[in-house]
Parts: C-alpha cells; structure tokens; sequence
C-alpha cells in the first residue's frame, strides 16, 4: 500500500439484505458492517447516450487495509457527503492480505 496517511476518507461499509415491504413485495436496503479508512481515486470514466441522454459512469479505484468481509454487491457510504460507491471487485493484489484494492462506481 505503501503511505497509510493517504487513507483519509472514513467510509461505512454496508452489506445489502432484502426484507419484506408492505405491499407483499421485497426491497433492498443496506445494513451497516463497519467503518473503515480508505483512499479513493477515480481511473475511468464512461459516456453512454441513450434515447438522447447522456450519463456518466465513474469507476473509482477504492484501497483499504485488509479485510475478508468484503465482497461485491456491498457498497460505501461516505457518511459525510452521502455519496454511495458499489464495489465491483475487491482484491487483494499483492496475495499478502496487507490491503485491499476495490473497484466500485458511484451509485
């Protein structure tokens, strides 16, 4: 990972659980799992036009000390500004289980 310092953005990492709503249907939430130091940089971003509209997609490259509770399918919060990322992949590249890289895009 090399600098911990640069690990300032205090996430909550929360996991999806699907409940019951009141008309017979299920809903998605989230529950909290933790709170935990990252450091985020953006690496691509994606332009689609679709019926006369664009959108911008972000992909974000997330990295964390290790921990094996993390899985694609959760997200991030950032409890601050309420900007949520859903990881895509969660790695652990150098195989050392020092820190993990996440890929994940703002939701």
């Amino acid at each position: 990972m090399g600098d911990v310092g640069k690990m300032r953005h205090l996430m909550r990492l929360q996991s999806p659980v699907t409940t019951r709503d009141a008309g017979g249907g299920f809903a998605e939430e989230y529950t909290d799992v933790d709170d935990i130091w990252c450091d985020i940089k953006p690496v691509r971003e994606n332009i689609t036009t679709q019926y006369g509209q664009r959108d911008m997609r972000v992909t974000y490259r997330i990295k964390t000390r290790y921990r094996s509770d993390v899985a694609t399918g959760q997200r991030l919060l950032d409890p601050e500004s309420g900007e949520t990322y859903i990881i895509d992949t969660a790695v652990d590249p150098d195989m050392r289980k020092t820190y993990l890289e996440i890929m994940a895009r703002q939701d």
